[in-house]
């Protein structure tokens, strides 16, 4: 069977395994412009030529590996596709992990500001009004939300619903749930418990810097180890080809091809690994 064969059953392959981003892929201009809208929700602005930039680089990269294991051009256009694929998915990805990590430290601010101005102040509704000009984007809305809710004349407890369940973690709940107790029945005892749970804000800060940083080291490892193998393989390449031995040239592209296919989706895999939810499952009043 000719290689060119291997070609259609190679695209079905990875069309199916990158099915959620042909659609946003680079082999049309309706796709681009769709991971661009998806991009700037998360915060990360791209044009069209940095788009095509980064699709021009992986499938450079692609070529060049292949005409460095001597590949047929059948092998090397299944990698281009399937690199043409895995580029939507890495950016967006990427975008994932900046938008998380802006919403982290953006909340944990303004915890940080509220229980600061509330411990001098014991009044909510003045300390949300003093932090409503330090966020923006989601964490605003619920928070005009919150504030609209007690401008309406809500009870304090059914106001801050909303805010809630749309800020899950239990220091959060703690926090404001403390607050709203301390003013509504007064007293010292409250600055305790505040105290408790600003270091629990900064805990839960450098908890989550570490995880981060942790899975960060994890992904620079693979990326390495996936260098590392690229190098070895040419290297042991090299030193087949030198001995002269007669060789199955198709057995040898096979395995090549399969070797480098398998270092795209693992270094695809790595940058997915970093760009899960900074606040986790596990830490939320309830799952959402």
């Amino acid at each position: 069977m000719s290689l060119w064969a291997l070609v259609p059953i190679g695209c079905i392959f990875i069309l199916l395994i990158f099915k959620p981003w042909i659609s946003r892929s680079a082999f049309s201009l309706r796709g681009s412009k769709q991971l661009q809208r998806e991009l700037s929700m998360y915060g990360t602005q791209m044009n069209i030529a940095s788009y095509y930039l980064w699709h021009t680089g992986a499938l450079s990269l692609v070529v060049g590996f292949g005409w460095m294991f001597e590949l047929q051009p059948a092998y090397i256009l299944i990698l281009g596709i399937a690199a043409f694929l895995q580029v939507p998915a890495a950016l967006t990805w990427h975008a994932i992990y900046r938008h998380e990590e802006y919403r982290f430290f953006q909340l944990t601010s303004f915890l940080q500001q509220l229980l600061a101005i509330f411990k001098t102040h014991p009044k909510l509704y003045r300390a949300l009004m003093e932090c409503r000009s330090s966020v923006d984007g989601k964490l605003a809305q619920d928070l005009d939300e919150w504030i609209a809710n007690l401008d309406a004349g809500c009870p304090q407890q059914q106001s801050v619903e909303p805010f809630l369940h749309h800020q899950p973690h239990f220091i959060v709940g703690n926090l404001v749930r403390l607050m709203m107790f301390a003013e509504e029945f007064g007293g010292e005892h409250h600055l305790e418990g505040l105290e408790m749970i600003q270091d629990d804000i900064e805990d839960w800060i450098d908890d989550t810097i570490t995880m981060k940083k942790n899975q960060r080291g994890l992904r620079n490892r693979i990326l390495l180890l996936c260098g590392f193998a690229l190098l070895i393989a040419m290297m042991s390449q090299n030193m087949l080809l030198r001995t002269g031995l007669e060789i199955d040239e198709p057995f040898r592209e096979t395995t090549v091809f399969l070797f480098l296919m398998g270092i795209q989706i693992t270094i695809l895999m790595a940058q997915k690994l970093v760009s899960v939810p900074w606040i986790s499952n596990e830490e939320k009043l309830w799952r959402s």
